[in-house]
């Protein structure tokens, strides 16, 4: 998830199954009403536990739509979708997590090259490649900051309230569709 969709780390690992919405479930009239809204999902993260004291809506492709809908569902809608003792806490220990992965993957390389090396990298990396993806992928920055959820600058804060999601749905679609193209 934090691959497919820029997001902070804690985004996801704190992410509750109320958080998950239809695009037509949003207040914005324009949105919520807009041809294919009640397809669509989002994650709203509430602004108590999003970084710059807002929320944030996060659109999800298809492909992080699939993740979604392949974990374990528990009994009532606010658990934590990603957790390992039945939602009842959010997951813990992705530093141990991310050296597993790193050590399987430095295996498969070995398999090629016995001198292979796995560059260093940090999980808030996969964030970092999804915002310059999204610039070679020609998404305007203004949407690319707005998928990672970057504030605005200056008095674009003050003045613009729109939140881009048709536009950030559509650049988060275009990115998963090139990620799914390079892992298949």
């Amino acid at each position: 998830m934090l691959i497919l969709t820029g997001q902070r780390r804690s985004d996801w690992a704190e992410a509750m199954r109320s958080e998950l919405k239809l695009e037509s479930d949003l207040e914005q009239e324009d949105v919520r009403t807009a041809g294919g809204a009640r397809d669509r999902h989002i994650l709203e993260i509430p602004a108590n536990r999003y970084k710059s004291d807002r929320a944030h809506v996060v659109p999800l492709a298809p492909a992080a739509w699939h993740i979604i809908t392949n974990l374990p569902e528990w009994p009532g809608n606010d658990y934590a979708l990603f957790s390992g003792r039945a939602g009842t806490t959010p997951i813990s220990g992705i530093s141990k997590a991310k050296a597993r992965l790193d050590a399987a993957a430095l295996e498969l390389l070995r398999k090629e090259d016995p001198n292979a090396q796995l560059p260093p990298y940090r999980v808030h990396d996969l964030r970092v490649t999804c915002r310059t993806r999204l610039t070679h992928l020609g998404i305007a920055d203004d949407i690319a900051e707005a998928v990672i959820g970057h504030a605005q600058a200056a008095l674009g804060k003050i003045y613009n309230k729109h939140d881009y999601i048709a536009q950030k749905r559509d650049a988060l679609t275009k990115y998963a569709d090139w990620l799914m193209a390079v892992v298949k």
